[in-house]
């Protein structure tokens, strides 16, 4: 885009990225998230498991 004979890029006028993949964005996050929740949770119920043993 050219304004006052300067050159500024398209993204600075809006948004950089759709609000669409913003969100596709978000939920992928999100999704990693739980499943490192969901890895430590099993770390924790498998240390467990490794103490009772004993």
């Amino acid at each position: 885009m050219r304004t006052d004979g300067v050159l500024r890029p398209v993204w600075s006028c809006g948004p950089v990225l759709p609000t669409s993949l913003v969100d596709l964005l978000d939920t992928t996050e999100r999704e990693q998230e739980d499943e490192e929740e969901e890895e430590e949770e099993e770390e924790f119920d498998s240390d467990d498991s490794i103490e009772n043993d004993d």
